[in-house]
């Protein structure tokens, strides 16, 4: 009985894995794949268009390529022409740096994401009424900085577990900037960093959710993973988030939605409330079991994200 049990349990976890995988490549495969470029810069971005009045963008995180939003994408393609933004040097964007391992996230400047972001964003927004955005962590962050360069581009902005704070376990910011000035150059892995992706129990509560992913990134998209991020990207990050801290956010009245999750690993979720607390137009939710990847997370957090983002973009 023993071996009967571990025979059906591997097949029933195969079969989810296969159903996952052909549903996505089902679904990435119907997208328009684009790029645009830039400054010298030239980045990917997927399109699913149907003549919608209104259009989302959907912004990645770090260290992700944006296919990872096929889902997403499915719960709202029908009432919105919907676009997938990968950030340069991730996914199928150009790799500023032609000389260092594709799984490395490196940027020159902070200010690349933004600038590139809104070239884009100037092409997509006269054909709309509305333009919205759904940004993940570091894409959170880009975003607020594209408010803060024109706060008037955006109609209404979802905020997923943003990279508004980060978690250094008591390390300064001036004692991670020499360090990271000092021992490593700017292409190195950052402290921590590495070829091999964090355990799923880091980001997420479902394993399975973060399997079906990665086997699909494994066995279809190899050249689109990144596993971690150089010292450059982290010191160039630090002074951004630096910059956002400090800056004058009382002009900006956009709708923003945030969803944090209680037992982030990465961002400290109770900042990012009260950043969103001080906005002039901004409502919070917080999943206590959540962890960083709200969007791979258990199914009744994962739905449950789908449906406030829903809500709030027809609100």
């Amino acid at each position: 009985m023993k071996y009967l049990a571990i025979i059906v349990l591997t097949f029933f976890f195969s079969t989810v894995h296969a159903d996952y995988v052909s549903q996505a490549l089902s679904s990435i495969n119907s997208m328009g794949s684009n790029y645009i470029e830039y400054s010298g810069y030239k980045n990917h971005f997927y399109s699913v268009k149907s003549g919608q009045k209104e259009a989302v963008v959907i912004v990645t995180g770090v260290a992700e390529p944006v296919l990872k939003y096929w889902q997403l994408t499915n719960e709202l393609k029908d009432k919105y022409d919907v676009y997938l933004w990968d950030h340069i040097n991730q996914g199928k964007s150009m790799k500023i740096k032609k000389d260092i391992m594709y799984k490395k996230v490196f940027i020159d400047k902070f200010s690349t994401y933004q600038e590139t972001f809104n070239n884009f964003l100037k092409e997509v927004k006269p054909n709309y009424n509305k333009v919205n955005v759904i940004s993940h962590s570091m894409g959170s962050h880009i975003m607020l900085r594209q408010l803060l360069a024109d706060n008037l581009s955006i109609d209404r902005l979802v905020l997923v577990t943003p990279m508004i704070e980060v978690k250094k376990y008591f390390i300064p910011d001036w004692l991670a900037k020499f360090v990271l000035k000092t021992f490593f150059k700017p292409t190195d892995w950052a402290p921590s960093q590495g070829e091999k992706n964090v355990d799923a129990s880091y980001l997420t509560r479902s394993r399975e959710n973060f399997e079906n992913y990665m086997k699909l990134l494994n066995e279809h998209y190899p050249k689109q993973i990144s596993t971690g991020v150089t010292a450059g990207w982290l010191l160039k990050s630090l002074g951004s988030i630096d910059y956002v801290l400090k800056s004058d956010f009382s002009k900006i009245n956009t709708p923003m939605l945030m969803l944090t999750g209680g037992d982030d690993s990465i961002i400290k979720s109770d900042k990012a409330t009260q950043f969103c607390n001080k906005m002039a137009n901004c409502k919070s939710h917080q999943y206590e079991k959540g962890k960083h990847q709200l969007f791979l997370e258990m199914d009744d957090i994962r739905l449950d994200v789908y449906e406030r983002i829903k809500a709030f973009l027809i609100n």
